[in-house]
């Protein structure tokens, strides 16, 4: 048996980041364990995944995106509710930019 520090190598790495326990995975790990990744960020927060020993990406369940900007809003309608909309006063905005996006591929 190993000694007691060793750790099972498959496994994350659990860390303190900022005072909140998160869990940081190995491209690999997160390749192999993809559903319990999912899981772990539905029920634990933001899951690390980093490459080469370097930090690549962060793994978010949906309810913790959303309020990230996730949200689709008009150029008209993010002026209209920015703290600077009063200095905008009446600005025109030229009519490409009032119109909603297309959608892609259509």
């Amino acid at each position: 048996m190993g000694a007691p520090d060793e750790r099972d190598p498959t496994l994350p790495r659990l860390l303190v980041r900022k005072g909140i326990a998160v869990k940081e995975w190995k491209m690999e790990q997160a390749r192999a364990r993809l559903s319990e990744l999912i899981k772990a960020a539905r029920q634990q927060g933001p899951q690390y995944i980093k490459l080469r020993g370097k930090p690549v990406a962060v793994v978010l369940s949906k309810e913790d995106f959303d309020p990230l900007g996730g949200g689709h809003q008009s150029l008209p309608a993010f002026i209209a509710a920015s703290p600077l909309a009063e200095a905008a006063g009446d600005v025109e905005l030229p009519p490409r930019l009032m119109d909603p996006p297309k959608e892609k591929g259509r």
